[in-house]
Order: structure tokens, then C-alpha cells, then sequence
């Protein structure tokens, strides 16, 4: 019943409690206007008592900026002091607050912007001045408000100019000093990214700003960015979204299944599936964060400006290490001062020396000068590569040259080439033979001519040198087994002319056999009105001899012979054109006319008709190569490899616009053998165990007797017509006081089995 108008005394206002009140006033907002002015002008009461004494708990007023909070929105006008005045108590008194009424008045703030009737610029500076609260509890749900606003603001559409201003708002907090909010501002900046929200370059470029900053966590937090890693305490999986749809459950809730229920699944599990397949499509492709800098050779280099003064820990040194790397590796950058700054750390006993070899090596390529690289391969050369050094030092030094040389070959000299050769047969360890295998198989592919002629192999093409550096190779030079390309068209030419002639050829059979059968037929019919003349009496006089019935073809044994040999003929065209070559090679074709195999004349008159489409001749004058053209050019390499030995050899991957992993150079070594054999060990152990506690479930005991569960699962109409149910029926008095002494005598058997009194 709603209540309208007029001024409410004591004995008209509401008497039952604010929650009840709030689910009255939510159903009729007119009828209970005049009891939530009432609450309001209470709440503002209150609020210049608590004024005088902040510090103190307060639970009555947390209970009314709750019911105020979820009512304000439904009278906008009469409430629109409510929430400034918890953005002022909050910013005067935030660090002498009590905890629960701190909460309180941000989760009311929280809620009132969820539904829209503060604006993001009105809190936003607040939440950022509350960070600095000594509040773990206050700084999540303030992170996770922040966060779950701006993803509500564009989960639809984007919305540039909310966006916009949020963001100039949080660069200004992450560039002044302020280490607290600039760290929670570049947090949330982050998670925003990581959640494919705010995706744009200048998301990006602002965050390298971040990486110069002068406050170590928010340094530290930024270069972590660039390698690819987030905080950890953000969630490394998207959390459920509140919007997406539930889908069917699992089971039936339902006796019977029917059409109309069917199709009711069906369609909650296609809407599932459109709301999680336009998420999906809803952002666009996202880059790696280096490949979108604006000016990536000023940031690496004040990244190394940077480096060369700090007098942080290790770990941030090697940060920075890490993303100048990535830049070179990424942008093709020319810093030479970095290759000598990292001779410093290349010693076997540096800590964490892998991931600092695995930077170095990523950070050459091809455009480096060779001299600005070589003393850094000498020295690892002298450090690792020798006899004094362990064999995991020696098998990372031999693959860490190897990454180097095959990213910049010049750098290698045919001394430490042979050197490193000599380790093939090193007794002591087989991780120092696979790296050293590798460097020879790298440069059988550059120059086989810097190796000895017994590391050469087989099949070594000595014509193979590596360009002097900055030379370039010209489009008339041609490259590398380039014959192998023009033979594969040439044979694919060759084919084609093959199935066309043997088609044409086919169809001319047919167009024979169909003249020759309607010369049959003709034959037929004048046969048959022979004979039918016979059977009238008339006489036909014959002028032809059997010589010229031979020559006419009108035998009948001819005529039969023709017969059986066409189904045949049929069977044989048919198997002709569907055979195909899958191997290349040509089978050979009858001649048209005489049955006789094609010329070497009349293949190349062929495929001279085909060389237009198929870009015959000189192929590098003739076509422009595909990447298709490339990759079928690298197979036949490799076939080619393959056949001159009696092993087949893989080819070496020369990729390296990927980066360098320390599993690469650490591979074969004794250290990542040990830990792959730890980790198989594990594995085993958890299939081991998980066997074990499936094994104990299945020889679980006890359980319900055959006779319980017959009895449990019989028909109800069967148990009522069943003997022992019957004959209880028609039994005497005497037959139950009967029967009660049998079950007691045999409760008491079972007890003192047990042992029992």
C-alpha cells in the first residue's frame, strides 16, 4: 500500500528496519519519499557528530550511507549533496578513519558509480589519493572498481573521449613523484592492457616513460612489461565475465525429455557460443609492446645511459640488459657500445650468466659491424671455450658463438673455428660433441671452405662464401640451387603435356569407337533384312568374293573380334587417365597414329605451349618468385641433402627474428639433462600416484547387499503382490508374537557374535 504526500510526524514514520524500508522504497519511490528525506536529513546529523570525533567506529552511520547509497539514484535531486559529502569526509579523514566506515563510504562511492550517477573524473582522483592508506584490504577493491569501470565503459564501444581523459589523468600520476600512486596508476594501466581494454600505441609508449622513472617499483614494473611478464598479483586468468549468458546445465532437471526442450538447450548453447565468439572478434590484433615504440633507437639507448650509472640490484641491471636487447633484436638497432659493456659480465661464475649470453647473442644481426662483435666472441671464447672450464661452461660458450656467427658469420676467424671443431671428440662429456657438431653444421651451410676438409662433408659445396659486409647481392646474381627450381617446373611442364596428350589421344579413341559402332549398327540392320528376305523366298545375288568381304571388314569373326576387345579398350583408356605421377616421373606415352612412344621433338613442341603459363626458361628472368616458390625451392634442398649421404641430414634452422632462450644454449648440457630427468622423474611419480589412489578407490569395500538393492529398486505393484507381504496380511496374533520372538532371538545371536552383553 503506497503513501502519498504530506509531512510525516513520529507516528506515521517507518518503523521497521532500513533494509526493509529500501525493499519498500525500491517497489514505490513516490510513497516513501518522505521517509528517505527523513534518513537523509538524519544522515547529514550524524555526519557533524562523527566530524567531531572521526577516529571513533561508528555502525549506525555505516548502516545509512548503505541504505542511502542504493536509494540516491532513484531521487536525484534531493540527494545530490550524499555523495560529496562522502568525497569530503573521505579526503580530510582518510588516515584516521575507522576501517569498516573507510569501507563503507567506498563502496557506497563504488556503487554509486556503478550505476552511473557519479562520473569516473569525480572519484577517480579520490581512489588514487586512498592508495596511500595502509590498507591492503581498501587497495583491492579499489584496483578492482577501477579496473571493472573502464571495462564497463567500453565494453561495448569504445568510448575515445572517457578513455582519453582517464588517461591523461593516469600519466600525469605515473610521471609525478609519487611512488605509491604512480605505482598503482601504471598497475592499473597494465591490467587494462593484459585485458585488451586500452590497446593503443600510446597505452605503450607512455608505459616506456615509465621505465626512466627514478622510483624503483615503478621502473622495475615497466621493464618487466617490455619482457613480456606481468605483476603477480594480478590474475593470470580472465575472470568470469558477469554478462556472458549461463549456459545449459549439466544433466536433466526435467522427467521427461521432449522436442521443445531440446531446442531450448540448443538455444541457450548458441547464445553461449555468439556471446563468447563476438568477445573474441571484439578487439582488434594486438602487437608485441617493443614493435609499437615510437622512437625505439632514444629509448634504448637512454634504457643504456641509464644502465651505465644505476646502482641498483642485479636483478633491475638485468632488466635492463633484457628489454635493450629485445629493442635491437626487434628494430635491427645499431648501439655499438653495448657488445663491450656486456664483456664485464661474461665470466662462468657471473650469476644468472645464461640469460645474460642468450641477450647477447639475440642482440646481433646482420647489420652490426663484425669488429664491434669480435671481441666479445673472443671473449667468451677465452673464457668458456677452453680446457680449464667445465663442460656445461664450454657446451653454453660453443652454443652462444653459434648463435652469434649464424646472425653475423663475419665475426667467426678460421682459427677458433677449428678450434671449436676439435671438441667433436671430446671424451668427457656428449653436450660439448652436440654443440660442437652444430658449429660445423652451421658453417657447411655459410662457407664450408673455413672448416678442415675432414669437417667439410661429403657433399660440401666450396662455391658457398658469405658476403663481405655491406655488400649486397644483385636480382641478375642467381642464388643457390637455383637449377633445382627450374628442373621442378620443368618436370611439371613435362607432366602436364603428358596428361594432355594422353587426353587427347583418349578422346580421339572415343570419337573412333563411336564411328566404328555406328558402322556396326548399320551392318546389323542390313543383316537382319537379309534374313528377313530369306524367310519371304526372295534371292538376293551376291557379286562380292570372300576376298573382298575380307577387305570390306564385314567377316563375322571380325566383327566378333571387334566386339569382345571394346569393353576391354573401354577399361584400358579409363585406368590411362586416371593414372597419375605423384613421384615426378614420367610414363611413356603412345603416339597418336602408329602407337610408338613420343619423340624428344614432340615433348618439346609440347611444352613449348605451357612455357607462358608455367614461366619457362630462365626462371629468374621469366617469373617473380613467390614465398610458395621459396619454400618448394628449401625442399628440394633438403631432398637434395638428403640423397648425397647415407644419413639424412636436417638442415639447420638460420631463422632469427625470434629471440634466443637459455634452453638453446643450454641444450645437452649436464645441467638440463639433469633437470629434464627430474622432471620426467615427477611426471612418473604423479602418474604413479594417481594410479595408485584409482587403484584404492576400485578395491573400495562395503556396500549394499544384492538382496537390499532388489528390494530397493523393485516395483512398488511387485512388492505388494510378493508372498512375504501377502502373508502378513491374513497372520494371527499368536503368528506376530511369533515372529517378534524369532527377530529377537536373532538380534541377540548377532550381538554376542560381536561381542556384545
Amino acid at each position: 500500500m503506497s503513501r502519498r504526500g504530506g509531512v510525516l510526524d513520529a507516528k506515521q514514520a517507518f518503523k521497521g528496519t532500513l533494509l526493509q524500508l529500501q525493499d519498500k522504497v525500491k517497489r514505490d519511490p513516490p510513497g516513501y519519499k518522505e521517509d528517505v528525506m527523513l534518513q537523509l536529513r538524519h544522515f547529514e546529523s550524524k555526519v557533524q557528530l562523527f566530524q567531531l570525533t572521526p577516529t571513533a567506529a561508528n555502525k549506525e552511520l555505516c548502516e545509512l550511507i548503505s541504505f542511502l547509497s542504493h536509494v540516491a539514484p532513484l531521487f536525484k535531486k534531493e540527494c545530490k549533496a550524499f555523495p560529496e559529502a562522502l568525497v569530503g569526509i573521505l579526503d580530510r579523514h582518510k588516515d584516521v578513519l575507522d576501517a569498516h566506515v573507510r569501507k563503507s563510504m567506498v563502496t557506497a562511492l563504488c556503487l554509486l558509480r556503478a550505476r552511473e550517477y557519479v562520473t569516473p573524473q569525480e572519484v577517480l582522483p579520490l581512489y588514487f589519493r586512498l592508495f596511500k592508506v595502509q590498507d591492503r584490504e581498501l587497495r583491492q577493491l579499489l584496483l578492482s572498481n577501477i579496473v571493472r569501470d573502464v571495462k564497463k565503459i567500453n565494453a561495448k564501444v569504445k568510448n575515445p573521449g572517457t578513455n582519453k581523459q582517464l588517461q591523461n589523468y593516469m600519466y600525469q600520476v605515473v610521471q609525478e613523484d609519487d611512488p605509491i600512486a604512480g605505482r598503482h596508476a601504471l598497475w592499473v594501466i597494465l591490467d587494462l592492457y593484459r585485458r585488451r581494454v586500452w590497446t593503443e600505441d600510446r597505452v605503450v609508449n607512455v608505459i616506456s616513460k615509465a621505465c626512466l622513472s627514478k622510483h624503483t617499483k615503478v621502473m622495475t614494473m615497466a621493464l618487466r612489461f617490455f619482457m613480456g611478464t606481468f605483476p603477480k598479483d594480478m590474475e593470470q586468468d580472465e575472470e568470469s565475465d558477469d554478462d556472458e549468458p549461463e549456459g545449459p546445465k549439466k544433466g536433466r532437471n526435467y522427467a521427461k525429455k521432449t522436442k521443445a526442450r531440446d531446442t531450448a538447450k540448443e538455444k541457450v548453447k548458441e547464445k553461449v557460443k555468439k556471446y563468447r565468439r563476438d568477445k573474441d572478434n571484439q578487439y582488434d590484433t594486438v602487437f608485441k609492446p617493443i614493435e609499437v615504440l615510437n622512437d625505439p633507437q632514444g629509448f634504448a639507448e637512454k634504457l643504456l645511459s641509464q644502465l651505465q650509472k644505476t646502482k641498483e640490484r642485479f636483478n633491475v641491471r638485468m632488466l635492463h640488459i633484457g628489454v635493450i636487447s629485445a629493442c635491437i633484436n626487434t628494430h635491427k638497432l645499431l648501439i655499438l657500445h653495448f657488445y663491450p659493456f656486456l664483456q664485464r659480465f661474461m665470466e662462468p661464475h657471473q650469476q644468472h650468466v645464461t640469460y645474460i649470453m642468450a641477450w647477447a647473442s639475440q642482440a646481433v644481426h646482420n647489420l652490426v659491424p663484425p669488429e664491434n662483435v669480435h671481441s666479445l666472441v673472443m671473449t667468451i671464447a677465452n673464457h668458456f671455450v677452453s680446457d680449464r672450464a667445465s663442460s656445461d661452461a664450454i657446451t653454453v660458450g660453443i652454443n652462444t658463438i653459434r648463435e652469434i656467427c649464424k646472425r653475423q658469420p663475419l665475426v667467426m676467424t678460421e682459427d677458433l673455428l677449428r678450434d671449436i671443431a676439435q671438441y667433436k671428440r671430446f671424451k668427457k662429456d656428449k653436450g660439448v660433441v652436440m654443440a660442437s657438431r652444430g658449429m660445423i653444421q652451421l658453417f657447411r651451410e655459410l662457407q664450408p671452405e673455413m672448416l678442415g676438409r675432414q669437417d667439410r662433408g661429403r657433399d660440401a659445396d666450396m662455391e658457398k662464401k658469405v658476403h663481405s659486409f655491406g655488400a649486397t647481392k644483385h636480382s641478375s646474381e642467381p642464388f643457390d640451387d637455383v637449377e633445382l627450381l627450374e628442373n621442378y617446373y620443368q618436370e611439371k611442364r613435362d607432366l602436364k603435356a603428358q596428361q594432355e596428350a594422353r587426353s587427347q589421344i583418349a578422346s580421339e579413341n572415343r570419337s573412333r569407337r563411336s564411328v566404328a559402332a555406328t558402322d556396326d549398327e548399320d551392318q546389323w540392320s542390313a543383316e537382319s533384312e537379309s534374313k528377313k528376305s530369306d524367310e519371304d523366298g526372295d534371292w538376293i545375288s551376291v557379286s562380292q568374293s570372300d576376298e573382298d568381304l575380307d577387305e570390306d571388314g564385314s567377316d563375322d569373326g571380325q566383327w566378333q573380334s571387334c566386339e569382345s576387345g571394346d569393353d576391354d579398350d573401354d577399361e584400358a583408356e579409363e585406368g590411362e587417365e586416371e593414372e597419375e605421377d605423384e613421384d615426378g616421373m614420367f610414363e611413356v606415352m603412345e603416339d597418336k597414329e602408329e602407337g610408338m612412344p613420343l619423340t624428344r621433338e614432340q615433348l618439346a613442341a609440347e611444352n613449348a605451349k605451357h612455357d607462358v603459363q608455367l614461366g619457362g626458361g630462365k626462371i629468374l628472368e621469366t617469373k617473380l618468385l613467390t614465398p610458395r616458390d621459396f619454400q618448394i625451392l628449401e625442399r628440394l634442398k633438403q631432398e637434395k641433402g638428403a640423397e648425397g649421404g647415407k644419413r639424412k641430414r636436417k638442415r639447420m634452422d638460420m631463422e632469427t627474428d625470434e629471440g634466443v632462450t637459455t634452453d638453446v644454449l643450454e641444450a645437452h648440457s649436464i645441467k638440463k639433462r639433469k633437470r629434464d630427468a627430474e622432471e620426467k622423474r615427477a611426471a612418473t611419480e604423479a602418474l604413479r600416484n594417481s594410479f595408485k589412489a584409482k587403484t584404492k578407490m576400485q578395491k573400495k569395500a562395503g556396500g549394499t547387499t544384492n538382496a537390499v538393492k532388489s528390494k530397493k529398486h523393485k516395483n512398488t505393484a511387485m512388492v505388494m503382490r510378493s508372498r512375504s507381504v501377502v502373508s502378513k496380511k491374513f497372520e494371527t496374533a499368536a503368528d506376530k508374537k511369533r515372529r517378534g520372538k524369532v527377530g529377537k532371538k536373532r538380534a541377540l545371536k548377532f550381538q554376542y557374535k560381536r561381542g556384545g552383553h
